[in-house]
């Protein structure tokens, strides 16, 4: 084997995954596709169900932060622990807020949340391992994420679960076939800069029944097999990423399915045996000693929806573009539709709401006001 780089200090996973690298699975790009739809449609809550390793905060994370910045309000808190009575309270405190001493939690989470629609910037929660509750959390989740209306509070929150009772409905996110993890192990060597090895040097099928399909164990998998297949090479140890990044998401995102959105959708219904576009790989020739890669795969959007993708990520070309370009065009109408009516309900119920305190502060005072013209005539 040839090439510029040291096997011994080199984990293709971990360096690539450090400088931001996001591959694109399959679950990945269903689990982007829901909560998209779910915000378009303010319908929630949004179950991604999948075992440990799979991605799914990964996911929610990089959703948030592919949105316009500062147009939704987000935080995560971890379900473990939890209980249904603290629920409102610890969700308040993962905005950084905490209610009045005459407020209850779940009035002022509500507050809050009309507050955030009334500033243009949403308000979104992330309840990871939702099935880790010491006590179940599901029927006070699903009633918070009803309308005010309704008894809830109108809270859009996506949870993340490893297992799921019965009767919840769920985004089933799944696990890597051979062909996606052949093509997740090239983009890893690829983006890592790796000379002389491709993914025919891998034993692919091997890593992935040991990472059980899973790109959080697939990754250091790959790492430590490059470090320690060629004799003499000095292993190198990295933590095994067994779950997504666990920092909480910022204050980020915008509401309006992506033509990629309404692409991905489409190829997911067309014949999954279509043959996959070969891919001349760049030659490594032409790059200077010791240049990294720049291009890593994203959750592409806007003019980027249209740009050449990662070889690891490379899509089936299945409709004709006059078709692309009308759908383009329906997307972007809906979006804007649909964002007008979401903003108008919400402020139109929050100001009937508004309306009938103030009916009611009104007839208190009038009811006080003659009580007091009754005592005075007493």
């Amino acid at each position: 084997m040839t090439g510029g780089a040291t096997r011994s200090t080199i984990t293709p996973f971990a360096d690539t995954r450090s400088q931001g690298y996001l591959f694109r699975t399959a679950a990945f790009k269903r689990g982007v596709m829901a909560l998209q739809r779910a915000w378009s449609s303010n319908t929630f809550p949004v179950v991604l169900h999948g075992p440990a390793g799979l991605g799914k905060r990964t996911l929610v994370t990089a959703w948030l932060q592919n949105q316009q910045r500062g147009t939704i309000t987000a935080a995560r808190i971890s379900a473990a622990g939890l209980s249904p009575e603290q629920l409102a309270e610890k969700i308040l405190l993962a905005f950084g807020l905490k209610p009045t001493d005459r407020s209850s939690a779940e009035d002022a989470l509500s507050d809050f949340l009309e507050d955030c629609v009334f500033d243009g910037r949403p308000g979104f929660v992330m309840v990871s391992d939702a099935d880790e509750a010491a006590v179940p959390l599901w029927d006070e989740l699903f009633r918070l994420a009803q309308p005010r209306a309704e008894g809830g509070v109108g809270l859009p929150v996506c949870m993340t679960t490893k297992t799921v009772p019965m009767g919840v409905t769920v985004v089933d996110l799944p696990r890597m076939g051979s062909g996606e993890a052949g093509r997740f192990i090239a983009g890893m060597l690829d983006a890592a800069d790796v000379d002389g090895l491709t993914v025919d040097d891998v034993p692919v099928a091997d890593l992935l029944k040991r990472a059980q399909g899973l790109a959080g164990k697939l990754g250091p998998e790959l790492d430590a097999w490059y470090a320690s297949h060629e004799d003499g090479a000095e292993p190198r140890v990295e933590e095994a990423a067994v779950e997504e990044p666990q920092e909480t998401p910022a204050a980020l995102a915008a509401a309006s399915p992506t033509p990629t959105d309404i692409e991905a959708a489409l190829m997911a219904l067309s014949d999954e045996s279509a043959p996959k576009p070969e891919r001349v790989r760049e030659s490594r020739s032409t790059k200077p000693s010791g240049e990294r890669p720049a291009r890593f795969p994203t959750i592409a959007t806007g003019e980027k929806a249209s740009a050449p993708q990662e070889p690891a990520n490379d899509p089936v070309d299945a409709i004709a573009p006059k078709m692309a370009t009308d759908l383009e065009a329906v997307a972007q109408d809906v979006a804007g539709l649909q964002g007008h009516l979401i903003v108008v309900r919400d402020q139109a119920e929050a100001l009937r709401a508004r309306l009938a305190e103030r009916q009611r502060s009104r007839d208190e005072a009038v009811e006080a006001f003659a009580q007091s013209l009754q005592d005075l005539r007493a």
